[in-house]
């Protein structure tokens, strides 16, 4: 699956484009109505064959051409690539400013109970108590943000500048690879990705 907007290359299951942030249902939309109006000779080659292969990229290399670095996944920084990788803030109602290089806790009392040991303890102040002591954890996945809610009983409403909203439920987890505002109970925060 590629992006409708940039044409980059989709991981499956993630909702956004990791490249330029805009939402990958419409694709998955068009690829789920491609696929039904397969032959079923195409239909029974996708359901033996498909799960075992990567994603198609339309920038695949032929293995020869492969890099020691592309073919172990990993890659070398240099000083002066440091400037692609991008830099995403916390922002709180109270005006903070906390860049995010270590996971955040998020909550009206956080700890350190079931989340990283390194993680930072960032407080939300509010009047009415509808802010779980340890709401949600914020780390870095590479380019993205990675939230997860550390509440038993509240959602995290999750809003981006396009208008597109989305409810992380209690437990869950989601990536982002776009600037957006979490609402923990009646606190705002923006994770901005610059």
């Amino acid at each position: 699956m590629t992006c409708e907007a940039c044409e980059a290359p989709l991981r499956p299951g993630v909702v956004f484009c990791e490249r330029c942030g805009a939402p990958a249902w419409g694709r998955l939309a068009a690829d789920e109505a491609e696929a039904r109006t397969a032959t079923d000779s195409d239909q029974r080659m996708l359901r033996d064959v498909a799960p075992h292969l990567p994603p198609p990229s339309p920038h695949a290399k032929h293995p020869a051409s492969i890099s020691p670095e592309e073919a172990t996944g990993e890659i070398t920084i240099k000083p002066g690539d440091l400037a692609l990788v991008p830099s995403w803030w916390v922002l709180t109602r109270d005006g903070s400013r906390t860049q995010l290089v270590a996971p955040i806790v998020l909550g009206r009392k956080p700890t350190h109970d079931g989340v990283p040991a390194d993680s930072w303890l960032v407080t939300l102040r509010e009047a009415d108590l509808t802010t779980s002591r340890s709401h949600a954890l914020v780390q870095r996945a590479g380019t993205a943000v990675r939230v997860t809610n550390l509440s038993t009983r509240a959602g995290i409403p999750v809003a981006w500048p396009n208008g597109i909203k989305y409810v992380l439920e209690p437990g869950g987890a989601m990536e982002f690879v776009s600037t957006c505002e979490l609402k923990l109970g009646a606190v705002s925060v923006l994770l901005v990705r610059e």
